[in-house]
């Protein structure tokens, strides 16, 4: 097992369980996880993290943030002709317009 994969590995189950007490500090984390996995080339860790960095913007009530985020992982699943994430990401963009009152 790589360095890179354990990281990735545990960061998701890390940031959740640090949102429940703080969410600043879980966003850090996916903030960071995100940027590493752009850096290293993970085009699908990084849109893993962008989708999480959008629910959480979503739950602390920030849905302009979020929906920054989702379109962000949406580009990527399109890239990655990943329907099952394009779906996903649609429907996380759809919270965030009715949470800003658009439908």
């Amino acid at each position: 097992m790589s360095h890179q994969y354990s990281c990735t590995e545990h960061t998701p189950v890390l940031a959740e369980e640090l949102y429940i007490d703080a969410p600043s500090l879980s966003i850090d984390y996916l903030k960071k996880a995100y940027h590493m996995a752009n850096e290293g080339g993970s085009r699908s860790e990084a849109g893993l993290a962008s989708h999480r960095l959008g629910n959480i913007y979503e739950a602390v009530g920030d849905p302009e943030v979020a929906t920054m985020y989702h379109k962000g992982y949406l580009d990527r699943c399109k890239r990655d002709k990943d329907k099952v994430g394009m779906g996903k990401a649609y429907e996380a963009l759809a919270r965030c317009q009715q949470k800003r009152g658009k439908s």
